[in-house]
């Protein structure tokens, strides 16, 4: 998780200092992909399973630790906003591309935008 918010944070930075429009746009987006899949895992894989369902998988035994009671609404807002915020640093990542390749037209951008709203 910290590895992939230091490679955004870096991916980022380097961007900003791209004298090429189209290779500053790429980076950043990629970047912000990664910092959107670090904010994933932090919510939805850290919060959501350890410290509200109490538990999580246990990757030396393969088994499951925790009840598998229902979590509660908590636990359901939590992986909704895990999901929009991996579907917003994906979004970025392909407004980037679409800005650089210019063949799409931002079709695949406007197709993920309905999918973020009506989460």
């Amino acid at each position: 998780m910290t590895l992939l918010f230091v490679c955004g944070i870096v991916y980022i930075n380097r961007g900003r200092k791209r004298d090429v429009l189209n290779e500053k746009i790429m980076m950043i987006g990629f970047g912000s992909y990664f910092i959107g899949l670090t904010f994933q895992r932090l919510i939805g894989g850290y919060l959501g399973h350890f410290f509200i369902d109490g538990g999580g998988w246990d990757y030396i035994n393969y088994r499951w630790l925790g009840s598998f009671d229902d979590p509660g609404k908590i636990f359901e807002i939590l992986f909704k906003v895990d999901y929009v915020l991996w579907a917003i640093g994906a979004a970025l990542f392909i407004l980037a591309f679409e800005i650089g390749i210019k063949k799409t037209k931002y079709v695949l951008t406007i197709i993920q935008i309905p999918l973020i709203i009506f989460i």
